[in-house]
């Protein structure tokens, strides 16, 4: 009968895919699920259960001494622990080349036969309770799971609806700006054909001061010497920049 539970949790964790995974444990490098439904007790207080890991970087594996290695990104397990001492240990494992035991199985490795410490005793531990609990802290269990993960989603989805709200306001702020700059410089480009039509000598221009008037051309001192412009090349003070290249000025 053991035998028979095995080779359909074995089944199970070869299509893991579609296992129902309760997630007990995360830190930065790997995330710990369990399938609370693959749960079987035995005797002498052993229990069994599928376990999942999930990578968040690969880790690199061969199926054999002159196998080319692959990324290895998740591995699912069927594992066998005690209910009395914190010890475990794994009845078999697929180590997958995606995550979530997707994709293909890169290597199955053989069931062990000592039993191990908890290690991490975190995840262990969390194991042990889950596998040997009581059918009502496992129902109890998956609801807080599920519960905490519909929090975690929840929190997920304002996040995200923030940051859409933050770069919508954002691109608006943007869009104003852009249609003040275009104003700004419609006003300005409004107040151009009058001040070089009344611009004169001794009045200031952006490269110097007018120093002769011969329309459509005036001569300006400017840093580099004497130079002629075309009254449309004339800008008021400030407000545009004066560069000569070779002799010759660069609108």
């Amino acid at each position: 009968m053991h035998k028979i539970i095995l080779m359909a949790l074995l089944a199970i964790a070869s299509g893991s895919a579609v296992a129902e995974w309760v997630q007990i444990y995360a830190d930065k490098n790997q995330t710990f699920f369990v399938d609370p439904t693959t749960i079987q007790k035995h005797e002498n207080n052993i229990a069994e259960v599928l376990e999942l890991i999930d990578l968040q970087s690969p880790v690199k594996m061969s199926a054999g001494l002159f196998s080319r290695e692959k990324d290895i990104w998740s591995y699912s397990m069927v594992v066998e622990v005690s209910c009395e001492k914190p010890q475990i240990r794994n009845l078999t494992a697929n180590n997958y080349d995606k995550n979530m035991g997707k994709g293909n199985v890169v290597v199955t490795s053989p069931a062990e036969d000592k039993w191990t410490s908890f290690v991490p005793a975190m995840v262990a531990k969390a194991v042990q309770e889950l596998a040997c609990g009581s059918p009502a802290y496992i129902q109890n269990f998956i609801e807080r799971r599920a519960k905490a993960g519909a929090e975690a989603e929840r929190k997920k989805q304002e996040d995200i609806q923030r940051s859409i709200a933050a770069q919508q306001a954002r691109e608006n702020e943007l869009a104003l700006e852009r249609r003040e700059r275009e104003k700004e410089r419609l006003a300005f480009e409004s107040t151009l054909p009058q001040f070089r039509k009344t611009i004169s000598i001794g009045a200031n221009s952006h490269c110097g001061m007018v120093i002769e008037r011969k329309d459509p051309i005036v001569k300006i001192q400017t840093m580099t010497g004497e130079k002629w412009l075309r009254l449309d090349q004339v800008y008021p003070p400030g407000t545009h920049a004066c560069q000569f290249f070779n002799g010759q000025y660069v609108d």
